[in-house]
């Protein structure tokens, strides 16, 4: 379940470069040669598999939660096995790490959810 969460959040770094040197080539070539390229197409596939991957590697973390399974440093470091079930999910954003892994979620689902509008 690590190397799933690690290689999916991995996968969508490199997938979020490649469309943003994809949209700055296609701005480029826009403004200097006149011609339309049809990129949008692209950026839209790229970033429904950004919002997938991300969904992915935080719904491991959560049931790496749930299940208290404290092979993963962050959850051996940030619950308890006494903890309620509510206070083991809320842990998922308690640190620095899960907290930019929650934001970044949020923000994917955000732009998710702009492309299905």
């Amino acid at each position: 379940m690590h190397y799933l969460g690690f290689f999916a959040l991995l996968t969508s770094l490199i997938i979020m470069i490649l469309l943003a040197g994809l949209a700055f080539a296609g701005l480029w070539r826009t403004r200097t040669s006149g011609e339309d390229i049809k990129i949008v197409p692209w950026l839209e596939r790229g970033q429904a598999a950004v919002t997938g991957l991300v969904t992915l590697s935080s719904l491991v973390l959560l049931w790496a939660f749930v299940v208290r399974d404290f092979s993963f440093q962050y959850v051996y470091r940030n619950s308890d096995e006494f903890l309620p079930l509510h206070y083991q999910i809320s842990a998922f954003w308690s640190g620095q790490e899960g907290s930019l892994l929650f934001w970044l979620w949020v923000v994917v689902i955000m732009a998710g959810i702009c492309l299905l509008s």
